[in-house]
């Protein structure tokens, strides 16, 4: 069976932290679940990664494919690339021996997707997608 999870982040500061929101939609089991929540004082890259793992944590066990919609660069490296499977190796620590940022975010992601066929697209259109990102912007205004 197949999840599909599609994220988009509010935060689009890369260095100072902020409040913001994010938000996903979470399709499996015939279903769809979107939500849009709050997260504080988080970056970019954080804000996406938090909303990765919660997305990823609502996936049915049953699910043993993952698709991955995403419109972060960071996000979309980390995954397609070796660097879970090295962190993981080298107990959570770069090739220089400092510890990987965000470890305890990533280590649930990669618990997430241990075992499943993962697929994921940068930038791609999904279903849904105008209005989530619309919905994010309005919860941003709104504040």
């Amino acid at each position: 069976m197949m999840a599909e999870v599609c994220i988009e982040s509010g935060i689009l500061s890369a260095a100072k932290p902020k409040d913001g929101f994010g938000g996903f939609i979470l399709r499996q089991n015939g279903q769809e679940i979107p939500k849009i929540g709050p997260i504080k004082q988080a970056n970019d890259k954080y804000s996406n990664l938090l909303i990765l793992k919660m997305a990823l944590q609502m996936i049915s066990p049953q699910c043993d494919e993952i698709l991955i919609h995403t419109s972060s660069d960071y996000i979309y490296f980390n995954l397609v690339s070796v660097n879970l499977i090295q962190w993981e190796k080298n107990h959570w620590k770069k090739s220089n021996g400092e510890e990987i940022k965000y470890k305890n975010e990533w280590q649930i992601v990669a618990s997430c997707l241990k075992g499943k066929k993962m697929r994921v697209k940068l930038n791609a259109n999904y279903k849904g997608k105008a209005e989530l990102k619309a919905a994010i912007k309005a919860k941003m205004k709104k504040g």
